[in-house]
């Protein structure tokens, strides 16, 4: 059997402003794509957001950005390689405390439309996203191992 997965970018209010009707698109997908606070979004929206799709059993996807709030990451930046990285491990970062804190795990990661624009065909082949997020789930990895209980430990 096929199953379709529904998904949407989430979590882009920020401050006083409003955006998007994440309320009434929850109940609609199966996954989001929540905003880290670069291009979109904000601490209240980001734990929110993730309250709201983890009762509606969405699963989350981190949705990080160029740090350009007021032109909502779509003003070209001039970049290194390493700061782009470092912006998406920051960003990782922050959703991956929240969902902690939420109780959600975060399954995957959608950089925004710019984001992925310059470091894609500008300033890093593909094999450096690759890189970066098996160092994220490395990380991951070694944080679930020394909280999870271990009667046996095999190496491989």
């Amino acid at each position: 059997m096929y199953t379709v997965d529904l998904n949407s970018d989430l979590g882009e209010s920020f401050g006083n402003y409003k955006i998007g009707n994440d309320d009434k698109i929850i109940p609609l997908i199966s996954s989001a794509n929540v905003a880290c606070g670069y291009h979109a979004s904000d601490p209240v929206v980001m734990g929110n957001t993730l309250a709201m799709a983890k009762e509606a059993g969405i699963r989350i996807g981190a949705h990080p950005g160029f740090p350009d709030l007021m032109g909502f990451g779509r003003r070209n930046l001039s970049v290194s390689p390493a700061e782009a990285k470092a912006y998406v491990l920051y960003q990782l970062g922050a959703l991956d405390a929240f969902c902690r804190v939420t109780g959600v795990k975060m399954q995957h990661v959608k950089q925004s439309q710019n984001l992925t624009a310059v470091c894609s065909h500008l300033l890093f082949p593909a094999d450096s996203w690759q890189r970066l997020l098996r160092i994220w789930a490395c990380v991951q990895l070694w944080r679930f191992l020394q909280t999870a209980p271990m009667k046996k430990m095999v190496l491989w």
